[in-house]
Formats: structure tokens, sequence, C-alpha cells
């Protein structure tokens, strides 16, 4: 994928009729014969892909020697914002003292320690709980606040949280308030390929977080990347929005022979499942 088909696919989506730098819009699409109109919007299917400037099917279709992007790519990906065992998550924003105690390995101390530093400073990733001090005492008024120190927190520089007990608790917590987040990439699922198109990572470390997940069957959470051969606090903070260790959409493709024909088919399916119900999202047959 060069830069300029990126700048395509990005223009097709966006909400706005101004095309970026390498990208294309209504007035590119208006010469086609026949003329169409960017979408402007989301991707309805992955199909969708072949209306854009420069996506063409060799690119996009997988061939039986190579995938093709119809591999890699989906529309329709969320993460249900709870715990392996489906549990509603412990939201680090709103969570009052005794739901944050009620974690384990969280003690009152900690507890308070963290309400502090939101009233100041809003957690924005799971990684932010490393950063969590004691909070001051209330007999204490006027305490110095240091440069990048919120008040209430005492500026000992003692760190309530190590990285071992964020590990053995982050599946239990969340920063966000949605049930659902798009478009994010299952570590758990994703090839060596898409891996590497994560910020920081090449493909010799994609390749080692897929052998390793294989040897311990599946990360529980994201931070747990942090025991992965190669991979530090460094490389997981820029990419922790961006990825995710479970999902509830899955796509579903088979294929075999057609009945009394020596014509192969393929079908494939993209369903979400939820506790209570499975729900179709797409649905296509292809010959082969």
């Amino acid at each position: 994928m060069t830069l300029d088909v990126a700048a395509a696919i990005a223009d097709w989506r966006d909400p706005d009729s101004l095309a970026g730098p390498g990208g294309a819009e209504a007035d590119f699409y208006a010469s086609r014969n026949p003329p169409i109109l960017p979408r402007n919007g989301p991707f309805q299917t992955v199909r969708e892909l072949l209306m854009v400037r420069g996506v063409t099917p060799a690119l996009f279709k997988s061939e039986p020697s190579r995938p093709g992007w119809d591999a890699w790519l989906g529309v329709h990906a969320a993460a249900p914002n709870l715990t392996a065992g489906g549990e509603e998550r412990v939201n680090l924003k709103t969570a009052d003292e005794r739901a944050l105690s009620a974690v384990p390995g969280f003690t009152p101390e900690i507890a308070r320690a963290i309400i502090a530093r939101r009233s100041q400073n809003e957690f924005n990733s799971l990684l932010d709980l490393l950063e969590v001090t004691p909070a001051a005492p209330a007999n204490t008024p006027g305490l110095p606040t240091l440069p990048g120190r919120s008040p209430g927190q005492n500026p000992s520089g003692q760190r309530l949280i190590s990285q071992d007990l964020l590990l053995d608790v982050a599946d239990l917590l969340s920063v966000g308030d949605s049930d659902q987040s798009a478009g994010r990439i299952n570590i758990n699922s994703a090839p060596a390929e898409v891996l590497a198109c994560l910020e920081g990572i090449d493909l010799p470390l994609a390749q080692s977080l897929v052998a390793h997940r294989q040897s311990i069957g599946g990360f529980t959470h994201p931070v747990a990347l942090l025991r992965a051969p190669g991979f530090d606090l460094d490389k997981l903070r820029p990419i922790l929005p961006r990825i995710t260790a479970n999902t509830d959409t899955w796509r579903i493709r088979a294929e075999g022979l057609l009945p009394d024909r020596d014509t192969r088919a393929r079908i494939e399916v993209v369903v979400r499942i939820e506790s209570s119900s499975i729900t179709t999202l797409s649905y296509r047959e292809d010959a082969l």
C-alpha cells in the first residue's frame, strides 16, 4: 500500500470533500465512467475498497499463492469493554473508593491515590496507573505542588502500583465509558503482517509476538505484551489505544465443491457473538 492509496482510503471515508495530500475526492470520482461519489463515511464492506482510487483487484484479492488485502482487512471489528470472563470492568475515571478497593491487590491507600490523581489528571491509559503516588494527607494544607504533579498527590515520588500488579489487574480495569471499541487490532488473532503495521513493531518482532502468544495460549489483555520477549513500556504506550485482546466479531469462511458440479464456492460470513445472541453483519457467496 502506497501513501497515495492510504490517503485515498482516508478521503473516501472522511466526512468532508477536501482531498488530503495524495488523496482523492468527488472531483476525481466524478470523472469515472460511470461517475460515482465517495462514501464520506465508514466503509460498509471490505470490497468497497475496490471503488477507491489506486486499489486494484490484484492488490485486493487473495490468491492461493499469496494473501491479498481482503485477508487482512475488515470493517466490522469491535472489542467489548468486558473482562475475559464477560464481566464489567472497573472504570478508573468514575469508580468510587469502595469499587477500586475491591480490585484484587488494590489497597484503600491505592484507591484513594487513584481518586486524588484523577481529580487533576484524567486517566487516558491504564499505563497511567504506574505514575500513581500516595495521596497527600488531608491535614497538610499548602503542600507544595511540584511541576507535573497533581495537587493532592504526595511529592515523595513513591509509586504505589508496580508493573507486576498492573499486569495482574489490567483485564479488570477500563479507562473508557463505551460498551464497544471499534477498529482495534486483536493481538490474539492478527497475523504477523498486520501486527507489523503498528507503530514501532517490525516484522521480526511481530513474528516473535505470534510465536509467544502460541506458546502461552494467548494474551489476557494488551498490557500482557509487557511479558513478551523484546517488548517494553516504550513500545506498548503508543499502540495501546489501537489494540485489544478479545473481540465479539468473527469472520467465518468456508470453501467447498458445489453439489453435482465441478465448481468450488466460498461462503464468507461476519458475525457478532454476544452472551445471548448471534448477529450476522455480512454474508457473501463467491464462485471460485
